[in-house]
């Protein structure tokens, strides 16, 4: 039950990690904020996101055009203790002029703020002309 004092803090983290994950497919793949990307990613990640990454990802997301605004976020919370280190894969499907494209994005709780620690793109191929 919600009032249940167990799991409603897993809930809680649960919520908060699909409303971040929406924000970020929000702000990179829809709205093309290559700073927000930059800002979120997490400092153990860093490695696999130098800037040559981060620039070829919104070169995509630009490329792709307008993505539809509207779009759902499904995806799981695990926890490496119980209530700790809350991480999931969280994944969308968007939908461009001449495609559809799934987004998925790993996150991860550091210090209380969340954080993305992978960001993976996959699309259908565009018809021929």
């Amino acid at each position: 039950s919600p009032s249940d004092p167990v799991r409603a803090p897993r809930a809680h983290m649960g919520n908060d990690a699909h409303r971040f994950a929406h924000e970020v497919i929000e702000r990179v793949a829809v709205q093309h904020d290559a700073a927000y990307l930059h800002s979120i990613i997490a400092a153990a990640a860093r490695i696999n996101f130098p800037s040559g990454v981060e620039a070829d990802e919104m070169r995509y997301f630009v490329g792709f055009g307008k993505a539809e605004p509207t779009f759902n976020v499904t995806g799981k919370v695990e926890y490496d203790d119980y209530f700790y280190k809350p991480h999931g894969r969280m994944q969308s499907i968007l939908t461009y002029p001449d495609r559809h494209a799934t987004i998925s994005v790993d996150v991860l709780q550091v210090e209380g703020r969340w954080r993305i620690k992978g960001l993976y793109l996959t699309w259908e191929k565009p018809p021929e002309s």
